[in-house]
């Protein structure tokens, strides 16, 4: 095999662990190893991966020299089954896919990650800890979806079903947000139960502005419920302010500074949980 090879595929084989050799190809930047049920060591990877999957294989562990792959910024391990615990991770990733790993119960975020995209789609043992850390990741940078149905206490804004969020609460505080945006909730139809999708919207704010904030959800495809759904509302610069000193707590936002003379941005994070009542007849 070329040393100058930049992307590989060894998927749906019988190989069991990479060898050694493997880290000599210092221009590797794709490495797809799904589908090899007797594979369940990754060991000697060169440091220019930058996208790994690892889907549906036999890997018990990941190591934790993964968080050595600088690079790397996609890591799919969708049906690793057998996996129940997840490393540091590197800065640079940004989408992990874990969905159906099913043994899966605790994970760790560092607090410098970059990691955006968070997909834990049935993984039924995540420990309190661990549902907490993906709360807060995708409370400050970006998506998750796992299973579970009850909207945290951080979402403050709250409506049942499919019926729109309405606050004029948020305008009484000189809060005023415009928001237009479409999110696309993968493999609905593998939800084993009730799940719920984390986002965020960037809105822009303009002092003086009383028009009234209206968030409406709804499935073009009709394959879902949606239970119940949920909103925060966040500045910009208290955003910033919470991520420089965020901790082990979800950011809390003071709302008392609030008279601005500028327009500033600020951010909304949209919470919603989906029933099955639909889902019945689906192949799971």
């Amino acid at each position: 095999m070329s040393t100058n090879i930049k992307q590989l595929d060894i998927s749906n084989t019988v190989v069991e662990a990479m060898p050694p050799s493997i880290r000599l190809c210092s221009n590797l930047v794709r490495l797809d190893l799904h589908r090899n049920r007797k594979f369940k060591r990754l060991t000697h990877l060169p440091p220019s991966i930058t996208e790994l999957n690892l889907s549906n294989t036999g890997i018990e562990r990941i190591p934790d020299c993964i968080k050595d792959l600088h690079g790397l910024h996609t890591l799919t391990l969708f049906g690793c089954r057998r996996l129940t615990s997840l490393p540091e991770f590197p800065d640079s990733l940004t989408s992990l896919d874990a969905g159906d790993c099913e043994s899966l119960e605790t994970v760790f975020f560092p607090l410098n990650t970059s990691i955006t995209h968070l997909d834990f789609t049935n993984c039924f043992k995540l420990g309190q800890h661990a549902r907490r850390a993906i709360i807060q990741q995708a409370f400050f940078l970006g998506t998750a979806v796992l299973p579970g149905r009850q909207v945290p206490a951080e979402f403050d804004h709250r409506a049942r079903g499919w019926s729109f969020l309405s606050w004029r609460r948020i305008i009484a505080q000189d809060y005023s947000c415009a928001v237009q945006g479409n999110f696309d909730v993968r493999k609905v139809s593998k939800f084993r139960k009730e799940h719920f999708f984390i986002s965020h919207l960037l809105n822009f704010y303009t002092p003086g502005d009383r028009r009234q904030i209206v968030y409406k959800f709804s499935s073009i495809s009709n394959d879902f419920d949606v239970i119940e759904c949920g909103a925060k509302i966040l500045k910009e610069e208290s955003m910033e302010m919470s991520y420089e000193s965020r901790s082990d707590q979800v950011i809390e936002v003071s709302q008392d500074n609030t008279e601005h003379n500028d327009p500033i941005s600020c951010w909304s994070w949209l919470f919603f949980c989906f029933g099955l009542s639909d889902l019945r007849n689906a192949t799971i």
